[in-house]
């Protein structure tokens, strides 16, 4: 779900400090955000949230 402007942030620093950045988009695939985050939601919410009920990220459309 990386946008264009996320790129062109990440290139713009690398030109100003002539170093190279490196940008990595952990969320889903190596990171498992959702599992992390439906514990938490669940915990606080009270809520019974499994990520096999995800089907977006626009997480509105899955919570209510």
């Amino acid at each position: 779900m990386a946008g264009g402007s996320t790129l062109h942030i990440v290139s713009s620093a690398a030109a100003k400090h002539q170093r190279p950045v490196v940008a990595c988009d952990l969320d889903e695939v190596l990171g498992q955000y959702l599992a992390t985050y439906t514990k938490w939601h669940n915990r606080v919410y009270g809520t019974h949230l499994r990520v096999s009920d995800f089907f977006t990220y626009r997480f509105w459309e899955v919570q209510g």
